[in-house]
């Protein structure tokens, strides 16, 4: 099983990743995983496809350009 925890505060937050072997997944698969579960919540939530894409396009298109500097990883 892999596993993304996502530690959120008021000002950054925190993302710790495991594969199945304990070790740290790439940024890919920690993405991939975190997509992935936010928009399967969606679609459970009864969002249609239309507004699942608008949320995503306007959360890209409206993130902070020094956003990276804001995300601590914390590796196994």
């Amino acid at each position: 099983m892999k596993q993304v925890v996502i530690n959120v505060g008021n000002d950054a937050y925190t993302v710790i990743s495991l594969g199945d072997d304990l070790k740290p997944l790439s940024d890919e698969w920690e993405a991939s995983i975190m997509l992935t579960a936010a928009i399967d919540r969606m679609i459970e939530s009864g969002h249609s496809k239309e507004l699942i894409m608008k949320i995503i396009d306007v959360a890209y298109g409206s993130r902070p350009q020094s956003h990276n500097s804001d995300i601590q990883r914390v590796r196994g």
